[in-house]
């Protein structure tokens, strides 16, 4: 049942909620949250939003720091040893994750698990910065709005080649991710390149949609929607062609662009081809469920529970929280919603390395420097 757990959860529900909605935490926090119903501790699990360090620092050459570089000013691929920077980053990220307990953190976490990249294969670390930063923007925002700003992030286009991808000599890397493992998802293979919920025409077609556009290296293009800095669109570069789709999207004609505003449009209303599908939505929870609840799921709660919030989250044009909220108020997030004691089992994750090693820093009480 997705209906709320209205009870104050008491301390085995609150560890439990904590260890799925958070990456660590402590008995004063445990003892806070067991005193509180479902819904005002996700409420609680939103409040602190504290950056302990606004960037990171880069202590080395210890003559001569290159200290604070990502606000420098140095346009980025001068500057060296990126990969130490990238980790850097990474540190910067976890050490403001480890001084506070917000659900965010963990959404950001879900989208880098779902809109996947590759530290080491972004370019420099300025664009592995907005890439965090981008998906920080999102973590319980819109899925739509950020699906159709991804495709301009600089980590996204050099991570994927689409910074390769021209009219004259089209790259599907990115189109086949973007369709297979960031939106729709693979339906069950009904035919030769047939997925059910796209074919391999529809990838054609995407990479098609998705030539032209480049990496801004110096990062002085600013989307003014999330006022993060983003790629650019080279005109003479995208296929400028109408693109039509298979019946997985109903043969639609996708109008191709001939200036910028056009060009954008166009990725604009490709996005929402995709996500007007209810297909679209299943996956999305799909995953949000892998994520906090389980891996496996029977009949019954693919009846119940996934596709009523899939229906929520088409229905409430994919704005996440909402979605992430009703799950983990649900007494089935508790397993509260049956009469059976000798399953009491708050479903079964393996934790994640990032998970396991918070947790393990934060009951230790061990300060990081």
């Amino acid at each position: 049942s997705l209906d709320p757990l209205n009870s104050n959860l008491g301390k085995n529900r609150a560890k439990h909620l904590l260890r799925r909605s958070c990456f660590h935490y402590n008995k004063n926090l445990v003892d806070i949250i067991s005193n509180l119903t479902a819904d005002e501790a996700v409420d609680y699990l939103q409040l602190d939003n504290t950056i302990t360090l606004p960037e990171p620092y880069d202590p080395l050459p210890t003559e001569s720091p290159h200290g604070y570089w990502l606000s420098s000013g140095i346009y980025p691929p001068d500057i060296p040893n990126q990969g130490r920077k990238r980790n850097l980053i990474t540190g910067w990220w976890w050490y403001n994750m480890i001084k506070r307990n917000n659900l965010k953190d963990k959404m950001n976490f879900f989208l880098h698990t779902t809109f996947t990249i590759s530290k080491g294969d972004v370019g420099a670390s300025h664009y592995y910065w907005d890439h965090l930063s981008l998906l920080d923007y999102f973590s319980l925002g819109n899925l739509r709005d950020l699906a159709k700003r991804i495709t301009l992030d600089n980590a996204m286009l050099n991570y994927l080649d689409n910074t390769q991808n021209n009219a004259n000599n089209p790259n599907e890397n990115y189109a086949r991710e973007f369709l297979e493992l960031f939106t729709i998802t693979k339906g069950p293979q009904i035919g030769e390149g047939d997925y059910t919920t796209y074919t391999e025409l529809d990838v054609q077609q995407a990479a098609k949609v998705f030539t032209g556009f480049k990496t801004q290296l110096d990062r002085s293009i600013i989307d003014p929607y999330t006022n993060l800095p983003m790629g650019r669109l080279s005109i003479n570069n995208h296929d400028q062609n109408n693109k039509t789709f298979s019946h997985a999207f109903d043969n639609y004609v996708l109008i191709g662009g001939t200036n910028s505003n056009e060009i954008f449009n166009e990725l604009y209303q490709f996005v929402d081809m995709i996500f007007n599908k209810e297909a679209t939505a299943i996956a999305y929870v799909k995953k949000i469920y892998r994520f906090f609840v389980k891996s496996e799921w029977n009949a019954d709660v693919e009846q119940n529970i996934i596709l009523p919030l899939a229906d929520d989250l088409f229905n409430n044009n994919y704005e996440v929280e909402p979605v992430v909220r009703k799950l983990l108020c649900s007494e089935h997030f508790y397993d509260a919603d049956d009469f059976d004691s000798s399953d009491e089992v708050l479903g079964s994750i393996i934790k994640s390395p990032l998970q396991l090693f918070s947790e393990t820093i934060s009951s230790l009480g061990f300060v990081p420097p």
